[in-house]
């Protein structure tokens, strides 16, 4: 992925190379989110769309407790590789939050 830049200078030499080379062209953070396969095809993120069924993980985690990666792993049965993805997913899509410590958080009303 690469950001196209101004043609009149030498900053941007390095994103149109790689634009040369097949690099996707990023125009805006939804090309971001789906290429990392967040969002199917062109379809904008919206606020009023129903959320998705409740998981496993979602499930270990009670409204308003803070839990760290430790718990986590163990109330879920997760690798810690594999607890992270789903993690960055669930605050992706607005079910879960991180606050100081490294904890996490579901966020009230969601799920």
């Amino acid at each position: 992925m690469a950001i196209p830049g101004s043609i009149l200078g030498e900053r941007n030499r390095g994103s149109h190379s790689l634009l040369k080379d097949g690099a996707k062209v990023v125009e805006r953070a939804d090309d971001i989110l789906e290429e990392m396969g967040v969002l199917g095809g062109n379809t904008p993120v919206r606020a009023d769309m129903p959320p998705v069924p409740p998981d496993a993980l979602l499930a270990c985690l009670s409204d308003g407790e803070a839990c760290d990666l430790d718990d986590l792993t163990e109330r879920s049965g997760l690798d810690s590789a594999a607890l992270l993805a789903r993690l960055l997913d669930l605050q992706l899509q607005g079910f879960v939050r991180r606050i100081e410590g490294g904890r996490f958080v579901r966020v009230n009303g969601k799920w």
